[in-house]
């Protein structure tokens, strides 16, 4: 019988092949890498141009979007997808407590109740920024899960200062969970300082953020409620009956995102071309003299992160800038384009003027 024709691969012939391939992968890898990377860039642009059409449907629909709560209020215009809101080179999409409880606050009243709003004596804000801006911060004391664990002694730390300094938040290793205590006596004149009077735990659970009344001793009514543009909204009709009881307050993923909003958008106009929404270090970008809300100290710590560079390479742009060292960005009139951050930075004049102010 004579022999098959067929033969296997020497092994030179499999060394052969296999270095060919190498050496094609070695060559391709680079631009594989540099066509995924656009891919992830071109659907970042996609999400910035869904959510500018969810902010011209809010805008059609008589109503503005203000940068406090930005993301909640786009979702239902989005259709309530979570995935709109991150950037795919984005590992680590943040959640801020401080932007998503902005509106949220209690109401005291000395008499009447929810249904005679005139009764109301004063309103504690959720909000860090509301906490340590009004007149009675230092009778408003947001405190880590820590800090209130030790309350009794940072109560007796606050009775031996003259003039009386409020409590500085010291966040610890779950700064998910936060309290809101308060001394109402203090509000007009003398009390027993307990900061017992309506003690309030925070908590973020995945997507949602809950509200807990843990106690409270003031001989006055409490309700929690909401305020979405001038429209209020109880979310605790008497909060002395919620105590060890949890009310959520916000959810469905629209307060996660990898995006920050023009603290100043509820001033801009369509017709103009400015920055509203972009790829983006914060929730909220403070980046105009014009956001009136914000403190300037809070102003120019983003001033100053438009100027970090990477240590290892001071020439590469701003270390948050995402794609090829560009911001993708959202204008008001719908355009979504790649810019560099030198042309966006809030620290040039001229830069600041035309894309960042009303």
């Amino acid at each position: 019988m004579g022999r098959s024709g067929k033969r296997g691969f020497t092994l030179v012939e499999l060394m052969v092949v296999i270095g060919l391939i190498s050496l094609l992968v070695a060559i391709l890898a680079p631009y594989l890498v540099e066509v995924y990377t656009t891919y992830r860039r071109v659907r970042c642009a996609n999400n910035l141009e869904k959510l500018g059409q969810g902010y011209a449907a809010r805008t059609t629909d008589g109503l503005e979007t203000p940068a406090s709560g930005w993301t909640a209020a786009l979702s239902p215009y989005v259709g309530n997808l979570r995935a709109v809101f991150f950037c795919p080179e984005d590992p680590n999409p943040r959640v801020d407590p401080r932007a998503m409880m902005n509106d949220v606050y209690l109401e005291c009243y000395a008499q009447g109740g929810i249904n005679d709003p005139a009764m109301v004596t004063w309103r504690v804000y959720f909000s860090e920024g509301g906490i340590t801006s009004h007149d009675f911060a230092p009778w408003v004391w947001q405190l880590s899960q820590t800090q209130f664990d030790n309350r009794p002694a940072l109560v007796q730390q606050f009775k031996t200062q003259n003039p009386r300094k409020g409590i500085p938040y010291m966040p610890d290793s779950n700064p998910n969970v936060w309290y809101i205590v308060w001394e109402d006596q203090a509000w007009h004149g003398g009390g027993d300082e307990d900061f017992y009077d309506m003690n309030c735990k925070v908590e973020i659970i995945g997507d949602d953020t809950y509200i807990t009344p843990v106690g409270g001793s003031a001989g006055y009514n409490f309700t929690l409620a909401w305020d979405d543009k001038g429209t209020r909204t109880v979310l605790m009709p008497n909060m002395k009956e919620w105590v060890g009881k949890s009310v959520k307050v916000t959810g469905g993923g629209g307060n996660y995102t990898s995006y920050g909003m023009n603290s100043v958008s509820e001033k801009l106009g369509a017709m103009r071309k400015k920055a509203l929404i972009l790829d983006y270090n914060h929730t909220i970008a403070l980046c105009s003299p014009y956001d009136e809300k914000y403190k300037v100290t809070d102003r120019q710590k983003q001033y100053a992160e438009w100027l970090q560079r990477d240590p290892n390479d001071p020439r590469r742009a701003v270390l948050w800038a995402r794609h090829f060292d560009r911001i993708n960005t959202l204008f008001t009139d719908g355009s979504v384009l790649l810019m560099a951050p030198d042309k966006l930075n809030p620290n040039d004049l001229a830069a600041q003027t035309k894309y960042w102010d009303p």
